[in-house]
C-alpha cells in the first residue's frame, strides 16, 4: 500500500462514518498512538493533515485528530490505546510494533491503520501482507533487511574493519529482534564482530556514549526508533 492509498484508506474511514452522526454534528475522530513525542512527530502530523486535505478533508472541519505521545516509553500503550478507544474513533494509526500489540486489545472492531512497521508478519502481528486478518491493516518497511545490510557496507567501505556497536531501544522487540538474530548472521558472515549497545533512555545516553568511548569501537549502527529521535531533537548537545 503506497503513501496515496493509506491517505486514501483513511480518508474512507472519515468519510463512511455512520450519517447519523453528522447529522448531530459530530466529527470523526481519528486516533494516533504514537511512540515519539508531540516535537518529534509533528513533521509527519503535518504530512498526515496535507495528505487528507489533497484528499478534500479538512482537520477539524470533517475529522479530529486524537494524538497520545508514549514519549518513547512503550509500556504506556496499553494505557494510551484503551483511552483512544474511548473516544469511539474511526480508526487508530498505530506507529510502532508496541502500539499495534497494545491496540487490538482494546479493541476488535474498529479499524487499525499501521505506519510502515518492521516485519509485522515475522513477528505476529498480521497472518500476511496480503490478508492481514482481523483489525488490522496498514503498511510495512523492508528494514528487517535493509539494516543488517549497513555492517556489509561498511566493511565494503572499510575492509580492515573488525568490531562495529549498535545502539537500540531493547524496549523496541522489532530492534531486540534485528540485533539478537539479524544483525549477527550478517556480521558473522563477513568476519565482522558486533557490540549491542542498549539506549535506555535520555537520562542515561551520555553514560552511554562515555561507556563507549572506553571501548571504543571502529564504527556505530544507530537503530532507527522513536525514543531515540525524541532524544536527540530535544536535547542541543546531539543536534
Amino acid at each position: 500500500m503506497r503513501r496515496r492509498e493509506f491517505v486514501t484508506l483513511l480518508s474512507g474511514l472519515a468519510i463512511s462514518w455512520p450519517l447519523t452522526a453528522h447529522s448531530q454534528g459530530t466529527r470523526p475522530v481519528i486516533g494516533f498512538l504514537v511512540s515519539g513525542s508531540a516535537d518529534s512527530f509533528a513533521i509527519f502530523v503535518d504530512a498526515f493533515k496535507q495528505g487528507m486535505s489533497d484528499n478534500g478533508l479538512i482537520q477539524d472541519q470533517d475529522y479530529v485528530l486524537d494524538l497520545r505521545f508514549a514519549d518513547g516509553d512503550y509500556s504506556r500503550f496499553p494505557a494510551l490505546a484503551a483511552e483512544v478507544v474511548q473516544r469511539k474513533p474511526a480508526a487508530i494509526i498505530v506507529t510502532t510494533i508496541s502500539a499495534a500489540r497494545a491496540a487490538p486489545q482494546a479493541t476488535k472492531t474498529i479499524p487499525i491503520v499501521m505506519t510502515g512497521l518492521i516485519d509485522p508478519v515475522g513477528i505476529g502481528l498480521i497472518n500476511s501482507l496480503a490478508r492481514p486478518g482481523g483489525n488490522k491493516t496498514g503498511l510495512s518497511n523492508i528494514a528487517q533487511d535493509v539494516m543488517p545490510k549497513l555492517v556489509e557496507i561498511l566493511r565494503a567501505a572499510f575492509p580492515l574493519m573488525k568490531n562495529i556497536a549498535i545502539l537500540f531501544n531493547p524496549t523496541n522487540p522489532a530492534n531486540r529482534e534485528l540485533v539478537s538474530q539479524k544483525f549477527p548472521v550478517q556480521a558473522s558472515s563477513i568476519g565482522v564482530t558486533l557490540r549491542p549497545v542498549e539506549f535506555k533512555g535520555a537520562k542515561e545516553l551520555d553514560s552511554t556514549f562515555a561507556a563507549l568511548t572506553h571501548e571504543p569501537p571502529e564504527a556505530l549502527v544507530v537503530m532507527s526508533d522513536a525514543a531515540l529521535t525524541t532524544t536527540v531533537n530535544a536535547s542541543p548537545r546531539w543536534r
